[in-house]
């Protein structure tokens, strides 16, 4: 072979190269990643989305659609939580016959929502002391960054206050990132107070006390007094104009009492205000 081969080799193997090259996909260029959003402007996001999911909680609300309404109240609620929400959980809770978490979104409303309007505060005071008789409540002690369900509702964890439950039986399940759940199963009892903990680090769930509800207080009527004679009464008590007015005012008030215990009461949502904009109009 003359001196030319290994050259003209060497060209062949070189642009059998070249074509290997130019016959491979071209190569796609990587977008940079997005920049994130200013925490102010997903702050104004997700205010405006909780406006929206309030409003159309709202409107099912009027409509007596409360299984809707309630789904949109507690987007709104996890969206952007204002105390003044509370309230409105709280009452499509009760209209869903839900008084566990009725009662607990009415106390806290209670607890934080102070400068609510006061006839809302009396409301909610009102309300939820009629169905804290009937329920229970768990304390959770739970480290942080654990999450906690009751039933398999999330809850906050660690709970700012102890649980509402119906009585009955009920299981709690706390998990952390890089461990398995643990589970108890606990009977809660109306009225009585029920203190646990759950560790998923540690591998314990127990039970530390369970008080129960106190026995009613006893009182002891006092004696009656004993009746004048008549003599000395003149007219008797049952003839006095003055007392069948008194007992008729009472009799009035008993019934119009009587009559708003059984008539459904007109619950309306507050206007929930978040920050400078109203919700309500």
């Amino acid at each position: 072979m003359s001196a030319r081969a290994p050259l003209l080799v060497a060209l062949i193997a070189s642009g059998a190269l070249a074509s290997t090259a130019d016959a491979r996909p071209p190569r796609k260029r990587v977008a940079p990643p997005a920049a994130a959003a200013p925490p102010e402007d997903d702050a104004a996001r997700r205010k405006a989305d909780a406006q929206r999911l309030v409003a159309e909680g709202r409107d099912l609300f009027d409509k007596g659609n409360h299984a809707g309404a309630i789904t949109r109240f507690e987007g709104a609620w996890r969206l952007f939580p204002v105390p003044k929400m509370l309230y409105n959980l709280g009452i499509t809770n009760q209209m869903l016959k839900r008084d566990d978490r009725a009662a607990c979104a009415l106390e806290r409303f209670v607890a934080e929502a102070p400068d609510a309007d006061p006839a809302l505060l009396a409301d909610a005071r009102a309300r939820a002391a009629r169905l804290a008789p009937g329920l229970g409540r768990i304390e959770v002690l739970t480290p942080s960054q654990t999450t906690l369900q009751l039933d398999g509702d999330a809850q906050e964890s660690p709970p700012p206050y102890p649980l509402c439950a119906l009585p009955g039986r009920h299981r709690l399940s706390a998990v952390a990132s890089g461990t398995m759940p643990v589970d108890l199963d606990i009977n809660v009892r109306p009225g009585a107070v029920m203190k646990v903990t759950l560790d998923p680090m540690a591998r314990t769930a127990r039970v530390l006390s369970d008080a129960a509800p106190a026995p009613p207080a006893v009182t002891t009527a006092p004696a009656p007094a004993s009746s004048p004679p008549a003599a000395a009464t003149g007219t008797p008590v049952y003839k006095k104009w003055w007392l069948w007015t008194v007992v008729g005012v009472v009799a009035v008030g008993a019934g119009t009492a009587a009559v708003a215990a059984t008539r459904p009461s007109d619950v309306t949502p507050p206007p929930a205000d978040y920050g400078p904009f109203r919700v309500f109009q």
